[in-house]
């Protein structure tokens, strides 16, 4: 018996909202790999397609309202993380994108390097308006951890 198969259902689904929302904080921790499998472990039946979609999206979209906040905020720590990050260049590209595309690339911003982390600060930072904001990026989100799980369900079937 695999490891990954001694662990109960809700485990598996705490463990892949945290993967999830560590990604999207920032956290070098690819959460892509997390989403393949656990599409492939449902395709086994032992989890739930529509249950494992809203707890990614749950996640991802709890992540992105945070730094949406603290971009909307000014916080000192958000800025000095987009422009110091090691990959400010890809961020400062990011901006520009964002900045021509406004909310709508928060529906493409998870599958953009540098953009996936950068967008949510930048609409804060922007004051795109939070119901506007949580439609954009909860549909973005819903996409993204739809493709993968999907993607991973039909690869483990």
């Amino acid at each position: 018996m695999h490891a990954i198969e001694m662990i109960t259902a809700p485990e598996a689904y705490l463990l892949l909202f945290l993967w999830v929302f560590a990604e999207q904080i920032g956290l070098p921790l690819p959460a892509a790999p997390a989403l393949l499998s656990a599409g492939a472990i449902a395709a086994r039946g032992r989890l739930h397609l529509v249950p494992l979609i809203a707890v990614a999206l749950t996640a991802s979209v709890l992540a992105d309202f945070m730094w949406y906040s603290a971009g909307s905020s000014g916080s000192a720590a958000a800025n000095r993380f987009l422009l110091r990050h090691p990959e400010s260049r890809v961020l400062q590209s990011a901006k520009h994108l964002f900045a021509r595309y406004g909310s709508r690339s928060l529906v493409f911003a998870k599958f953009v390097p540098g953009l996936s982390l950068a967008a949510p600060p930048f609409s804060g930072l922007l004051a795109i308006a939070v119901p506007q904001f949580l439609l954009f990026d909860g549909l973005g989100s819903l996409v993204w951890a739809g493709s993968f799980i999907g993607i991973g369900y039909l690869l483990g079937r």
